[in-house]
């Protein structure tokens, strides 16, 4: 059971990955095959998505992503059929999720060095807004470590994990101005809940 959606219940299988879940490890983990269940007639709907499940905002919007290992995508359709893809410059995306009902998403992207992105590895949160002309991604937070993962706690807030071999930092990232706040360093933090 990955949630309650006001439809009915979110179910996913064939998840890939073997162990424990870090949500910044996009790499590893994914939900393949999600549907609906709707508890009361027992009725199961078909995959939302023909590929990694994204995200479901609770006007129905969904969000899939393509083409993982090489070329991330983000695909989004609202209810009415139209969508706009995402995309996100990196190898893989996960961390999906919509905020304010379904203007806003963000993702987090995972890659090698590219052109660019310098770096050995390179992890990073974005956001975009959506429902305009123009899709334009915005960067809210680079890491250099495969450990960052980042939560959703409100419209407003994420809380995020980074761990470095130097330490691990827990942040607050405003989502709407990018602003962090460090709420603590540590030698090490296992993840968030």
């Amino acid at each position: 059971v990955m949630g309650w959606i006001p439809s009915g219940v979110l179910v996913g299988s064939n998840p890939t990955g073997v162990g424990g879940f870090d949500p910044g490890d996009i790499e590893g983990y994914s939900i393949e095959t999600v549907v609906q269940l709707d508890p009361v007639t027992g009725s199961i709907s078909e995959p939302l998505c023909n590929g990694p499940f994204g995200a479901l905002a609770p006007d129905g919007t969904l969000a899939c992503i393509t083409g993982e290992g090489s070329d991330a995508q983000i695909a989004v359709t609202v209810p009415e059929g139209s969508s706009t893809t995402i995309d996100t410059h990196g190898q893989y995306a996960g961390g999906v999720g919509f905020r304010d009902g379904s203007s806003t998403l963000v993702y987090t992207t995972a890659s090698d060095a590219t052109e660019l992105c310098t770096r050995a590895y390179c992890q990073d949160l974005w956001s975009v807004q959506l429902g305009g002309q123009t899709v334009a991604p915005r960067e809210l937070r680079s890491a250099d470590s495969p450990n960052f993962g980042a939560v959703l706690l409100s419209d407003d807030t994420a809380v995020d994990l980074v761990t470095e071999s130097a330490g691990s930092e827990l942040a607050l990232i405003n989502l709407t101005t990018g602003q962090t706040t460090v709420i603590t360093l540590a030698d090490a933090i296992l993840g968030v809940l």
